[in-house]
């Protein structure tokens, strides 16, 4: 029964309980345990102690105020062990009673998570979000992670020097260099430093890099003289040392891939001067190098910071693709001299051959100059059939290898504001990951969930870092103010069911109906394509027989809201189903691509290669027609509404034609006709108003 009301009416509250900086969104009684939990506009949640709420002055504490959220938290649901909360920032989080965070569970697009549902005996929690999504997660009572950054303490004291390059040789040992030339082992099981080689000839600059050969750990390092030192961890002392460079080694780089001759060999690749690359092969048995050849010697193309970054083999090809400081991509012929280096370390008696130091340099036989800017490529990959590179321009692109020459075929960027970008790499099951710093963290991010896997605050970039994954375990050590920290941290796997996926995380925009393939099995996947308010395009595959909806590849290229799509040139031959996808919307922007749909495995999803042809903006333009004289101001409002293509009308039969004209209709009134010719665009523009 409720308090008796007042004169007017109206029954008064017994307590009121502030706290919260902005409106409360939801509150959720734990009867049991007599505590209160509110969800607020100030992004925090608070726990109360609010006893028996039968009594008539209960004595309210606040227990907890806890901020994890980025944005404004919905609802919270309080369970025996746990608490739960939703978001605006699509985060489902799961706190323990100690204000601990358990699980931050994230996959939902777009505008936040709108409700949740928890069955506590099953652990299980299913959130519906604005993206129409629902998605099914399993709570652990442990936190997800396991995690603490170290200092290792780095004992200078000793007289070895600074720390000044680190690599990690697996998730349990770690080889430091520091600037008076000493070479460290750091053992996280044991937790002792090890000095296993000195030399002095490497002080004041050095560079490191260590690779996994077997069961055996290879050392290079190279000096301000051109000399270089290979050596394994567990023998050191039988060092090959040789010069090969008449002058600084600028960069160093192990290469280990399918193109090796033998189990027991690897590649080495170093840089000097004038933009020569030495490609070694070090063979090594059991622990022992036995042997040094130099395969082949590269000159890259003029420029000032002329040395290479990252290379990869490409195999099928019999390519080398190497990327470089200048922000150029170099392809380079995978030929053989097979030179025998000789080791420096021996007496001038023995019987190997030396290399010839002015020996003719292979010329590159394509080069896609400064494609990453000039801040340099910092990886290159080869993954089934095509090249993947990542630079410091903030943005990662996939190529394939077109008659000895490289095509670009997307220019992608991961997560929002992560501008430094270190290295793309594969997991196993094909996931695509980009590593980088995003602010001040380090962050693993993959492309196939759009989420973040690890995330470390370490200050920001940093010149000398490294980090390996070994099954639930991971690694991140760098070096910073002249000492080594280390972020180690066990992953438990987030088990989590897609109930029902989401299109787009806001409005659409747009719909089209491509066609039908028809695979293996005898299934019919139609193709569909989307545009939305998110600024993203998503192609899906719909399955007749399933019914399933299968995104097929994500677009994300507009700076804006897509607002239209329009499709030329459909046609599907040999069950393969190809079309060039027009997209149009905010910031007057307008990009054009070849699409290429089959599915070659059968399995009823699909396959689709998206391929960027053409780009362009209305204000940059006008940035490069120079049209200030009429000061004529494009309104950064101003967006596409409606885009039409239509193919021209031949000549003649024999003579059919390669060009498509573009009609948009303008926010500003107008309407603009465009040419536009496959790679590059041109654009001629007229009014119509």
């Amino acid at each position: 029964m409720s308090d008796p009301p007042n004169e007017e009416g109206r029954v008064e509250p017994r307590r009121r309980i502030s706290g919260h900086n902005g409106v409360i969104f939801s509150i959720y009684h734990y009867e049991q345990k007599g505590i209160l939990a509110s969800a607020s506009d100030d992004r925090s949640l608070r726990v109360w102690n609010v006893g028996d709420l039968t009594d008539c002055d209960p004595d309210v504490q606040c227990l907890l105020v806890l901020y994890g959220h980025q944005a404004r938290v919905w609802s919270v649901r309080l369970l025996p062990d746990v608490i739960i909360s939703i978001g605006e920032d699509s985060a489902c989080i799961v706190w323990s009673y100690t204000g601990d965070i358990i699980h931050n569970f994230k996959g939902h697009k777009g505008r936040g998570i709108r409700a949740v549902a928890v069955q506590d005996k099953l652990g299980l929690v299913a959130t519906g979000g604005a993206d129409s999504g629902i998605r099914l997660w399993q709570i652990h009572k442990t936190p997800s992670s396991n995690s603490n950054l170290l200092n290792l303490n780095f004992d200078a004291s000793k007289k070895i020097g600074v720390p000044k390059a680190i690599t990690l040789a697996d998730i349990n040992c770690l080889v430091v260099m520091t600037d008076l030339g000493f070479i460290c082992t750091y053992n996280f099981i044991t937790k002792q430093w090890i000095v296993v080689l000195e030399d002095q000839s490497y002080k004041s600059y050095g560079l490191l890099e260590v690779t996994r050969l077997g069961d055996s750990i290879l050392c290079a390092i190279g000096n301000i003289t051109g000399s270089i030192k290979i050596f394994s961890l567990s023998s050191a002392l039988t060092c090959k040392a040789f010069k090969q460079h008449e002058g600084k080694v600028h960069s160093l780089t192990w290469v280990t891939s399918s193109a090796q001759t033998s189990s027991d060999t690897c590649s080495l690749f170093s840089s000097g001067p004038n933009g020569v690359i030495v490609w070694l092969e070090v063979s090594c048995i059991s622990g022992d190098i036995t042997m040094v050849t130099e395969k082949c010697r590269f000159r890259l193309p003029n420029s000032k910071q002329r040395w290479h970054t990252s290379i990869a083999f490409v195999p099928a090809e019999g390519l080398i693709v190497c990327g470089d400081r200048r922000g150029s991509l170099v392809l380079f012929p995978m030929e053989d001299s097979n030179k025998c280096i000789k080791d420096e370390s021996l007496p001038s008696t023995n019987n190997l051959e030396s290399s010839d130091p002015d020996g003719q340099e292979l010329e590159p036989i394509h080069v896609l100059f400064g494609l990453h800017g000039k801040l340099g490529v910092t990886s290159v990959v080869y993954h089934k059939g095509f090249v993947y590179s990542s630079g410091r321009d903030g943005c990662y692109r996939q190529l394939k290898l077109e008659g000895r020459q490289l095509v670009i075929l997307r220019k992608l960027k991961s997560c929002k504001g992560m501008e430094w970008i270190e290295c793309v790499s594969f997991t196993p099951d094909g996931d695509l990951q980009v590593l980088g710093f995003h602010s001040t963290d380090f962050v693993v991010w993959s492309t196939r969930t759009n989420e973040k896997l690890c995330s470390v605050p370490c200050g920001g970039g940093h010149r000398s870092w490294s980090y390996k994954k070994e099954g639930p375990m991971e690694v991140f050590t760098y070096i910073k103010s002249g000492d080594v920290f280390t972020h180690r941290s066990q992953r438990i796997e987030t088990i989590q069911n897609v109930l029902k996926d989401s299109l787009h995380g806001r409005e659409l925009t747009s719909v089209k109906y491509v066609g039908t393939i028809d695979n293996s099995s005898q299934e019919r996947l139609d193709v569909l394509i989307t545009s939305s308010e998110d600024t993203t395009v998503n192609i899906w595959a719909y399955n007749r027989r399933t019914k399933l909806l299968h995104c097929l590849s994500t677009i994300s290229d507009h700076l804006s809201s897509v607002k239209t799509l329009a499709l030329a040139r459909t046609k599907c031959q040999d069950n393969v189903l190809s079309t060039l996808l027009v997209t149009a919307g905010g910031r007057a922007q307008i990009e054009g691509y070849r699409l290429l749909i089959q599915d070659k495995e059968g399995d009823g999803t699909g396959t689709c290669q998206v391929i960027h042809i053409a780009s362009h903006r209305l204000d940059e333009h006008w940035d490069r027609i120079r049209n200030k004289h009429r000061m004529l101001k494009i309104d950064p409002e101003t967006r596409y509404l409606s885009v039409a293509a239509v193919d021209e009308i031949p000549s003649s039969s024999k003579t059919p034609s390669s060009r498509v004209f573009l009609a948009a209709a303008c926010s500003d009134g107008s309407v603009r006709c465009e040419l536009s010719i496959h790679t590059p665009l041109y654009v001629y523009i007229a009014y119509i108003e």
